[in-house]
């Protein structure tokens, strides 16, 4: 049988669940990445097997979708890995993952995990232990993280989707969401559905907060955390 390190993902199966998103019939495989859109798009993809009703995307379910996919029937732990290896290289199944610009996705986890009504997650509770909740603060912990030891919501995007492991068939870009969302849902057979809305609870309006948080020394950390990230998906390392 393959092994874990033969399949190239460097982590247990058993925490990859809530990543690896497939459809029953194995023809979709979503490999999600934090911060860029992935509750939204793991609702669609839940609405196109069952999970859920069309309908229920517009409605608020957002917070129940995370749980709902991890207590699927099969989950990526529960494949033998030749299934595990099918979905990541075979010719029948449609490979997508989502991204976002790299300024946009840190400083949207910082407001979310630091600063918000999630102040009690470990990530914060760890800086205030350190005497310093400041975005350069926390980019320095991040930064000095094993990159695979690092929270899924601040962890480089390139290890989050497997580059170079995965060659995937379309990429959800965070800056086009609606455009490339609908191509996904027109193969979901949704296409004539709503696209959900974030809970109010979710917005960070990190877009709109980048040039109040980042100065000249926080975005050189983000350079050097993220260099893997620019040069991948074709983000400019200038801020936005």
């Amino acid at each position: 049988m393959l092994t874990e390190r033969r399949l190239g993902l460097g982590e247990q199966p058993r925490q990859l669940n809530s990543r690896m998103i497939f459809t029953p019939d194995r023809s979709l495989l979503y490999v999600s990445v934090p911060k860029t859109g992935c509750t939204t798009i793991k609702m669609i993809i839940g609405a196109s097997v069952g999970l859920l009703s069309p309908q229920a995307l517009e409605h608020k379910t957002r917070g129940a979708i995370h749980s709902t996919w991890n207590a699927r029937n099969t989950t990526w732990s529960d494949l033998i890995d030749e299934k595990r290896n099918d979905l990541l290289t075979g010719p029948s199944t449609f490979r997508v993952t989502s991204v976002r610009n790299p300024f946009e996705r840190v400083v949207s986890c910082y407001l979310n995990k630091i600063t918000g009504k999630n102040d009690s997650f470990y990530l914060a509770r760890k800086l205030r232990e350190r005497g310093d909740t400041s975005i350069h603060a926390f980019l320095e912990f991040v930064r000095d993280e094993p990159p695979l030891r690092r929270d899924v919501h601040c962890r480089a995007m390139t290890d989050l989707c497997f580059s170079g492991r995965v060659q995937y068939d379309d990429l959800i870009r965070y800056e086009t969401f609606e455009i490339d969302l609908r191509r996904m849902m027109v193969r979901l057979d949704l296409s004539t559905h709503g696209i959900p809305k974030p809970a109010a609870a979710s917005k960070t309006n990190a877009g709109a907060r980048m040039h109040d948080l980042l100065g000249p020394r926080e975005c050189e950390l983000v350079r050097e955390i993220y260099a893997a990230d620019f040069k991948e998906f074709g983000y400019s390392l200038d801020l936005p």
